[in-house]
C-alpha cells in the first residue's frame, strides 16, 4: 500500500531548545495512526511540522511520496488539519461556516459537498443553528466538517476529543472509523490510552523522542505482568521497595503497581520486605500489562534518568 508519511531524522528547534530529536516515522496509507504522549511531549509540534506549518532544521519529511519543503503547494491541498485551537465563526450558522471554508478552498461544488458532509456528521438537523449555540461536541463535529470540505487524503487531528463529553467522544471516533473505511489516512494525537488502543499503529513520544512505534497491543505480547498492591501506608512502602528491588514501581493513591517478568520471585521478595518493615498488605492482584501501565512505567523511568 505504501506510506502516506515518511519522516527521516527530523529535528525541530524553538531557539536553542531542541523539541524534536532525530525523529523517524513511517505511516502507512489508509491507517489510523496515533501519536501518544503526555502534555508537552512534542505531539502538537510534530503534527504542525508534518502539515508544513512549522519549519524544521534537519531531516526530511515526505508526504504521499513528495518532499514537504520542495512540493508544499501541491501537498497542502491533500492534507486536512484540525488543530486544538480550530476557530469557528460563532456568529455564522453551521451552513455558513462550511460555506466559508468551501470558498476559502475555492471548491466549485461546495454546496453538494456540504450536503454530504452534513449528513455524514449528523449535523443536518442543526444546519441553521449559530455556531455559538452548539455544544462542545457539536462544535468539534462542525470543525471536522469544515476541515473535510476539500476532501483531503490525509486527515491530521490534534487531540480531537480533548475537553468533550464521553458521548461526543464516541461520535467523533465513529466519524474517524468511517473516514478510515473510505481510505483516508488518519493521524491523530491523544493522551487517552483507550484511544491509542483503537489505532492501527501508534508512536509513543516523550520529550521530543520516539520511545516506541508499532502496534498498540505490543504490550500483550510481553512476558511482564503487573503486581497490584493495596496498602495502608503506600508512601512508606514505596520508599522501602524502591530502594530494595529493581523492577518498575508506580504509586497511585493507596495502590502500588510493580511491573515484573519474574512474578512469583518478585511477589515473594515484596512480601518479605514489607513484612520486615511491618507494612500490612490489604490486597494483592495480578494483572496483564496494559498499554497504560507500560507508558506510565517508561515515562517514570525516563524522568528518573533525567534527575540523575
Amino acid at each position: 500500500m505504501g506510506f502516506a508519511v515518511e519522516i527521516r531524522n527530523l529535528e525541530k528547534r524553538y531557539g536553542d531548545l531542541l523539541v524534536l530529536k532525530n525523529l523517524s516515522l513511517e505511516i502507512e496509507k489508509g491507517s489510523i495512526f496515533g501519536i501518544v504522549g503526555p502534555d508537552g511531549s512534542g505531539k502538537s509540534t510534530l503534527l504542525k511540522t508534518i502539515c508544513g506549518l512549522l519549519n524544521f532544521e534537519k531531516g526530511e519529511i515526505r508526504i504521499l511520496g513528495k518532499n514537504l519543503k520542495e512540493d508544499f503547494n501541491l501537498i497542502k491541498k491533500r492534507i486536512g488539519y484540525l488543530s486544538q485551537e480550530f476557530s469557528l465563526y460563532e456568529d455564522l450558522t453551521v451552513d455558513e461556516n462550511i460555506e466559508f471554508f468551501g470558498k476559502i478552498y475555492r471548491i466549485k461544488d461546495w454546496k453538494e459537498r456540504r450536503e454530504k458532509i452534513l449528513e455524514f456528521t449528523n449535523l443536518t438537523p442543526f444546519r441553521k443553528r449559530l455556531a455559538e449555540k452548539l455544544s462542545g461536541g457539536m462544535k468539534k463535529k462542525l470543525a471536522l466538517a469544515c476541515t473535510l470540505i476539500h476532501e483531503p487524503e490525509i486527515f491530521i487531528l490534534d487531540e480531537p476529543t480533548l475537553g468533550i463529553d464521553p458521548v461526543s467522544r464516541m461520535e467523533i471516533w465513529k466519524i474517524i472509523f468511517q473516514l478510515s473505511e473510505k481510505g483516508l489516512t488518519i493521524i491523530l494525537s491523544t493522551s487517552y490510552i483507550d484511544e491509542a488502543e483503537r489505532c492501527n499503529k501508534i508512536a509513543i513520544i516523550y520529550n521530543g523522542e520516539i520511545l516506541y512505534s508499532g502496534e498498540p497491543d505490543f504490550v500483550k505480547k510481553m512476558k511482564r505482568r503487573v503486581l497490584n498492591l493495596t496498602l495502608k501506608e503506600p508512601l512508606k512502602a514505596f520508599d522501602f521497595l524502591k530502594s530494595k528491588i529493581s523492577e518498575d514501581i508506580v504509586i497511585s493513591g493507596d495502590r502500588i503497581k510493580i511491573i515484573t517478568e519474574n512474578l512469583e520471585e518478585t511477589k515473594r521478595r515484596v512480601e518479605k520486605i514489607l513484612g520486615e518493615n511491618h507494612i500490612k498488605i490489604h490486597d494483592i492482584q495480578i494483572n496483564p500489562l496494559s498499554l497504560e501501565d507500560y507508558l506510565v512505567s517508561i515515562l517514570s523511568e525516563r524522568k528518573g534518568e533525567g534527575n540523575n
